[in-house]
């Protein structure tokens, strides 16, 4: 049983009629029962299914609102009341069940790593809210937090005098882009692809023998076998014979994030790391962090907290290990908080961001959200020498700009940046999302594109993809990307022999695939505007095709108008006000843990 605090017991009971009530009531009343006696009933579960299946999306986001701020009370107020570390993981556990879906293998494994976390957060920020917490978890269903700080970075006045952009040489350099490899140590071939845990094909027999786990991967909630990667590796040697730069950018780790530890999740990034290093030789590759590079998986702490809690342990390492590549003056940024910059060649600059600080699974937003590392005013400030030194710069970060993920206020500084220096950035890379994507940010008028974003989709097939990666053609003077192919296996095909090599094939290459000229910021407006003005939305349907591979697992889930039209519309949406009006028809029905 699970004995609380009378306060938190009254805080949760209302004397309502629960069949008439809403759900976020009926939550309230059946956990306060289950809590007061102990004893689990379907009322709970059913009351959070009824929730989660809430046609109308904007009564069930503010549903959801109302629900995570009386559960995050009671948690705060619970620990406050003086319990101990014990009672609290138990509390947890139960919550995560409930409200994550997990069941109680990966409850037990996720609290148990991430419980000394919470309660540091808990003990040392007195002011920490309810509606803060939910605020920043739950932005993408519009919570707010009312007692929210804004604050700003300074930008520097835009120079008198013209930025020279470098003139096009026609000779093509070639970029790797390869990000969300999620490899897994534990994948079997042939064990069970349909299990209970939130990570499958590590073990168990299948009841089915369509739900054995593929060689090659899986459609299922699986990550990928090593033999893949080593595959992937091959098919880039064998296929392209030119590669001049790769692009790594971010998420090595597994999804069994209850298994997850700073070693093993050492082990694994350096196996990747050495891999890389090992099958391109000279080749440089500039890698970025994902959020489940991390222990526990999304944690990114700030700056100035106890060393038990903090994750510069893995800054300080991945410093050491990028140096296969990065000069010794890139060390200290990235051990400060995972983000450097490099100059290339003369006039080419890369940064690399931690974007990962903003990602609201991120439990530290809740301690201390304002500009993290101070990351994002070193980014402003590192354009503004590369703007006065000449340089055009290439960004990579793990979660795209335009993100409901990114906590807003980072999300839109990120974006005030961009805009200001949007001249001089000639592309932006980055992951996370599992989606082959695009974000083209457009000027203050909106007649025209100003810079583009580029989503490297996942080489792991995490949910039902295909495995990818991408080749891009770089001007080697002007260092504009002019076009890139994506390149796929399809995964029923490659399982049905395991000694065979799957078949990896182009899918499509951008300029052609849309019918465009060039990519450069006028073509990109106008292939919008195109897709905006097609009533037959053909150049849509094609997006979505594209966005999840070629997967007929996915594709055939289908995607309306509705559907098509928010997918049209976050293409140019990349302020957390623009995105949320985006957010409509595929909106998640993701809720609080």
């Amino acid at each position: 049983m699970i004995i609380f605090p009378i306060y938190f017991f009254l805080l949760l009971t209302t004397p309502v009629h629960l069949d008439n009530a809403d759900p976020s009531t009926q939550i309230k009343t059946a956990l306060t029962e289950f809590i007061k006696t102990g004893i689990k009933t379907t009322k709970l579960a059913d009351s959070v299914k009824k929730l989660k299946s809430i046609p109308d999306i904007e009564y069930r986001h503010s549903q959801s609102c109302e629900t995570c701020k009386y559960v995050v009370d009671g948690v705060l107020q619970y620990r406050r009341s003086g319990v101990e570390k014990d009672q609290m993981s138990k509390l947890l556990e139960e919550l995560c069940m409930i409200f994550a879906g997990w069941n109680d293998v990966g409850c037990k494994g996720r609290v148990a790593n991430e419980v000394d976390f919470i309660l540091y957060m808990i003990d040392n920020r007195k002011n920490l809210t309810a509606s803060r917490v939910c605020g920043i978890y739950l932005q993408h269903y519009g919570c707010t937090d009312p007692n929210y700080q804004e604050w700003h970075i300074k930008l520097p006045e835009k120079p008198s005098k013209a930025f020279i952009q470098p003139a096009a040489s026609g000779e093509s350099l070639k970029i790797l882009h390869i990000t969300d490899i999620h490899f897994d140590p534990e994948y079997k071939p042939g064990s069970n692809a349909v299990c209970e845990d939130p990570l499958c094909c590590r073990g168990g027999t299948p009841e089915k023998p369509e739900n054995a786990a593929g060689y090659w991967g899986d459609y299922h909630v699986c990550d990928m076998p090593w033999h893949s990667v080593l595959n992937l590796m091959d098919q880039v040697k064998q296929q392209h014979q030119q590669i001049d730069y790769i692009y790594y950018t971010g998420d090595i780790i597994h999804h069994a994030s209850w298994l997850t530890s700073q070693e093993s999740n050492k082990n694994d990034i350096g196996q990747l790391m050495d891999l890389f290093l090992k099958s391109f030789n000279n080749i440089s590759v500039y890698p970025i962090l994902g959020n489940h590079e991390s222990h526990p998986s999304n944690y990114y702490s700030p700056d100035n907290v106890n060393e038990t809690v903090s994750t510069k342990w893995l800054c300080d390492f991945v410093a050491n290990d990028w140096s296969k590549w990065l000069p010794d003056n890139t060390k200290q940024t990235i051990s400060k908080g995972g983000f450097y910059t490099i100059l290339v060649r003369k006039g080419f600059r890369i940064i690399g961001i931690n974007s990962n600080v903003c990602y609201t699974d991120n439990m530290w937003l809740f301690f201390d959200d304002i500009d993290p590392h101070g990351q994002l005013q070193w980014l402003a400030d590192t354009l503004a020498a590369a703007e006065k030194n000449g340089e055009v710069v290439h960004i990579l970060s793990h979660v795209p700009p335009g993100s409901l993920e990114c906590w807003h206020p980072w999300n839109n500084e990120f974006t005030r940046i961009i805009n200001r220096f949007s001249h001089i950035v000639r592309a932006q890379f980055n992951g996370h999302t599992h989606t082959d994507e695009i974000r083209v940010f457009l000027n203050d008028k909106k007649d025209n594109a100003v810079n583009v974003a580029y989503n490297g989709a996942s080489f792991t097939t995490f949910v039902g993809m295909n495995p990818n990666y991408r080749v891009y053609d770089m001007d080697s003077k002007s260092f504009e990307i002019t076009d890139f192919d994506e390149w796929i296996f399809n995964l029923t095909d490659a399982n049905q022999d395991k000694n065979t090599p799957p078949k990896w094939y182009k899918l499509y290459s951008f300029k052609e695939a849309y019918g465009l000229n060039t990519t450069k910021n006028e073509d990109m407006f106008n292939w919008i505007t195109r897709m905006k003005s097609d009533p037959k939305k053909e150049l849509m349907k094609q997006y979505f095709r594209f966005l999840n591979r070629d997967s007929e697992v996915n594709i055939n889930k289908g995607c309306d108008d509705d559907c098509l039209d928010s997918l049209l519309c976050f293409i140019t949406s990349l302020t957390y006000e623009e995105a949320m009006k985006c957010y409509k028809s595929n909106a998640s029905t993701h809720i609080f843990f």
